[in-house]
């Protein structure tokens, strides 16, 4: 999947205006983006010339990245203010 681009601009002025529906957008767009962009960095790990890949520190950040990957996959889809707090709390 591609990932989707986002300028700094534009993060800046969305961001500026935190409304309760601007929260459940960013929190619905992070529930669909960040699996991709992580996914991306973890080939990209795996994809390291001279053997760097298979380095204990990078096999370390790469699981790190499948970790994080697989609990974003495993949260249901946001739909609701119940959903994009519970997505966005930190445990």
């Amino acid at each position: 999947m591609k990932q989707t681009g986002v300028s700094l601009r534009y993060m800046m002025e969305f961001g500026s205006r935190p409304t309760p529906r601007n929260l459940l957008i960013s929190a619905q767009f992070l529930h669909k983006e960040l699996p991709i962009r992580i996914a991306r960095r973890a080939i990209e790990l795996d994809s390291l010339p001279y053997g760097l890949s298979q380095k204990p520190a990078v096999l370390k950040v790469r699981d790190w990245y499948l970790d994080s990957f697989r609990d974003l996959r495993s949260f249901p889809d946001i739909k609701d203010k119940n959903d994009e707090l519970e997505f966005t709390q930190n445990d």
